[in-house]
């Protein structure tokens, strides 16, 4: 019933639930736009310009259906926090403003549980279900350091370092085993181990070197040579010439006590009558052993033809006498003159010369046949 004065508004309505018009039922125009009512639903309709029909609650919101809020609503709603077992969340913003605050987001959801860290710590699990940060291991953008001072630097040349305090530079490298009993020095590569056990090097798989708890070294093989001492399975190779084994330890006046030399060959001996041999056929060989300046030859010749050479008999030495040195010989024969006492030979130079041996002057042409003989001269001298 309208109030007294007032006309009435009529709009389209229903009391069925759920009744709605359809587009055809509203006109929405320049010259005016119908509306609807549903009274059951408690819903206006009306239509828009693209001639869709929108509706508009026009009741309380509840937890079944949507409509307007009341002062209390509005209370409860602003007080909400998230109901547990919430589904995902499925769409992020951006904070632009303001500061964000919750709880600490533990290690089950993605997080690391810490409100603090230690500058430059590293955050570690300390166990399977939580993170945590300290002083013990820190990396500062280019060393990582534990608190012993053993750092791994990561700056491009690499290097495993110590830092401790006694020490007045850094030491390269410092690994000993549990237990072991550490020799302490500055700026040295220590490798320490426990128990007597070696400090074994490998190459391929295969052990190459042993340093036995003795102090002795092995070199292709295991057997502890005992204290300061070495066995080589192969050779030692001096690699520089002039150099070798050094025996200035022990007590002496010399000059010099370096053994930088050892040498085993063999050569052939040219034979000459004065400097030449025309017409000779000769078969000769040597040996020699040279160990640092002594030099010992042993040398065979025989002759089949001694050609039209005339001088003193010579053959050439391996290696120049620096002083001349005297030798003997073994078995010989077929001399054209045997000389008196014997012979001898002698080095002089670059080459070994015959003498009687009652040193009558040398040996010459005329002592020999073309079949004259001479086995195992035997001469040792020094270069």
């Amino acid at each position: 019933m309208a109030a007294t004065g007032k006309t009435p508004i009529l709009l389209y309505g229903s009391t069925t639930a759920t009744n709605q018009p359809s587009a055809g039922n509203l006109t929405n125009s320049s010259d005016g736009c119908e509306i609807a009512i549903n009274v059951a639903d408690k819903n206006l309709f009306f239509k828009d310009s693209t001639n869709v029909v929108n509706t508009v609650p026009i009741r309380q919101s509840s937890a079944s259906s949507n409509g307007w809020l009341s002062s209390t609503d509005w209370t409860t709603f602003n007080n909400k926090s998230p109901a547990a077992g919430s589904s995902s969340i499925t769409t992020v913003g951006t904070i632009t403003s303001g500061t964000w605050h919750g709880s600490t987001i533990g290690t089950g959801y993605g997080g690391t549980g810490l409100t603090s860290f230690t500058a430059n710590g590293i955050v570690y699990a300390s166990s399977t279900s939580a993170l945590t940060t300290g002083s013990s291991l820190t990396f500062d953008g280019t060393n990582i350091t534990n608190s012993a001072g053993v750092f791994v630097s990561t700056n491009g040349s690499g290097g495993i370092g110590y830092t401790g305090s006694f020490l007045t530079t850094y030491r390269l490298v410092n690994l000993h085993a549990s237990g072991a009993t550490q020799v302490i020095g500055s700026g040295e590569i220590d490798i320490y181990t426990a128990g007597g056990s070696p400090i074994v090097f490998s190459t391929s798989g295969a052990e190459a070197t042993r340093i036995h708890s003795s102090g002795g070294v092995s070199i292709g093989n295991t057997t502890d040579p005992g204290a300061a001492n070495l066995s080589v399975s192969g050779n030692v190779v001096i690699a520089t010439s002039g150099k070798g084994i050094d025996f200035s330890a022990t007590a002496g006046t010399g000059t010099s006590e370096l053994l930088a030399d050892y040498e085993e060959g063999t050569w052939t001996p040219v034979v000459q009558f004065g400097s030449g041999n025309t017409g000779m056929s000769v078969t000769t060989s040597g040996r020699y052993t040279k160990i640092g300046r002594i030099v010992t030859i042993t040398v065979d010749i025989a002759f089949t033809a001694k050609g039209s050479s005339t001088g003193n008999f010579r053959f050439d030495i391996p290696y120049a006498s620096g002083i001349k040195a005297s030798g003997s010989m073994g078995f010989n024969y077929s001399w054209a003159t045997m000389p008196s006492g014997g012979i001898t030979f002698m080095t002089d130079g670059n080459y070994a010369y015959g003498m009687p041996a009652n040193y009558g002057g040398y040996l010459d042409d005329t002592y020999f046949n073309n079949g004259t003989t001479i086995n195992a001269i035997t001469i040792t001298y020094t270069v």
